[in-house]
């Protein structure tokens, strides 16, 4: 198992890192990460940011608004890595 612990508290360093870790080393061995991310919103890849984020709210009060790319990056390579099982659908 690779266990990774993120030292980073910069949201948008850390989903890059666990699109790198599930991308890359996800086809290795197992990937344990663990990360704490400060104060953020992580929207999904079709949300809309614009309706569903008060943007001013989170500028006065230095909120990062981070966007998730991927959702999984695809689920038949999430099925075919077998991380489905770890899941509850």
């Amino acid at each position: 198992m690779i266990y990774i612990e993120s030292k980073s508290n910069d949201p948008r360093y850390n989903t890059a890192l666990e699109l790198y870790a599930f991308n890359e080393l996800a086809e290795k061995d197992d990937v344990f990460m663990l990360w704490i991310n400060s104060p953020c919103i992580v929207v999904g890849k079709n949300q809309n940011t614009t309706e569903e984020v008060n943007q001013k709210f989170c500028d006065d009060k230095d909120i990062k608004i981070v966007r998730r790319k991927w959702w999984w990056c695809s689920l038949p390579r999430f099925k075919q890595l077998k991380l489905h099982n770890h899941f509850k659908w």
